[in-house]
Formats: C-alpha cells, sequence, structure tokens
C-alpha cells in the first residue's frame, strides 16, 4: 500500500498522501503500533495527530487521503508543534503526489 502513495517528514511525523481524485475533503489514516509504548502514550499520540489534522483540514488539498505515521518524540510534543509539523509533511507528500501524477 505504501509504494501507491508519496511520502514526506517534517520533524517527528511522517505523512503519505494518496490520490482520491473526488475532489471531497481530506481523509487520514493513523498508524501508531506498539512500539510507540503503553495504551497510554500509544493513545496520547493518536489524539494529538487527530487534533492537528481537525484543524489543518481546512487548508490541506481536497481529494487526497492522508497517512500519518509518528516517529521520535512525537507524544512529548505541544499539539501546535505537532500540528505545524503535519501541514509540512502533508503539503510535501501532496506535492510530490501531484507532480508525479498524470494530468487528467
Amino acid at each position: 500500500m505504501f509504494d501507491r502513495g508519496r511520502s514526506s517528514a517534517a520533524g517527528d511525523v511522517v505523512v503519505y498522501a494518496f490520490d482520491r481524485a473526488d475532489g471531497r475533503p481530506p481523509r487520514f489514516g493513523l498508524v501508531v503500533g506498539k512500539k510507540w509504548g503503553d495504551a497510554v502514550s500509544r493513545n496520547r499520540i493518536r489524539r494529538l495527530l487527530r487534533e492537528s489534522f481537525r484543524t489543518a483540514r481546512p487548508g490541506l488539498p481536497a481529494g487526497i487521503d492522508f497517512l500519518l505515521l509518528p516517529r521520535g518524540k512525537l507524544g512529548r510534543r505541544r499539539m501546535q508543534d505537532v500540528r505545524e509539523m503535519l501541514v509540512r509533511a502533508a503539503t510535501g507528500a501532496a506535492r510530490r503526489l501531484a507532480a508525479e501524477s498524470p494530468p487528467r
């Protein structure tokens, strides 16, 4: 699945972008495995990524699915920092996807 998308990383967030080509608002999925600690730690990371995406969603390109993966010390970051990293990584992945997609 990962080979169909284009990735970009910013700080402690890696984002894969997948083209839906339907023009609807962007969607996201999360991958937070057990290597990120106990359930409390993993849920904090999920909450940070979920809320960051929710607040950044209006500024992200439509018609794209984003897959969000944490790395590093994401669980210790502030929500504002996570949001900035997510926006940078998501726009970078969307740009790479648009550059490699054939025109419609």
